[in-house]
């Protein structure tokens, strides 16, 4: 699975205009598996920063619980408009738990 970096190494005009999103609006849509297998969506707060992008999940929260037991995941980026025709951003990948070092290498993470 291609993380964050290597993605925008890849292909940075798509990229950009994900990010874009992700900044303009500061929330997205998670989607996990429950553990019966039936889909949660649920709002999450992305950031960027350190070159990757990180999600605000709150430790011991359903989402955080489901990504634990099965870290298979998608995020979507908002739609405000759904006429404007504006790009949107998904990605499917799975969950890794970041450390303490990564979580505050950022002074304006959250």
């Amino acid at each position: 699975m291609p993380s964050w970096r290597t993605l925008r190494e890849s292909a940075p005009e798509i990229v950009a205009a994900g990010e874009d999103r992700l900044r303009r609006f500061r929330l997205a849509m998670l989607g996990t598996l429950r553990a019966d297998g039936s889909p949660r969506i649920s709002p999450v707060e992305p950031y960027l920063g350190s070159g990757e992008l990180l999600l605000g999940v709150i430790r011991g929260s359903a989402k955080a619980s489901d990504l634990l037991r099965d870290p298979r995941c998608t995020l979507h980026s908002i739609v405000d408009d759904p006429d404007a025709g504006d790009s949107e951003l998904t990605l499917r990948g799975r969950f890794i738990e970041v450390d303490e070092a990564t979580r505050r290498a950022d002074p304006d993470a959250w």
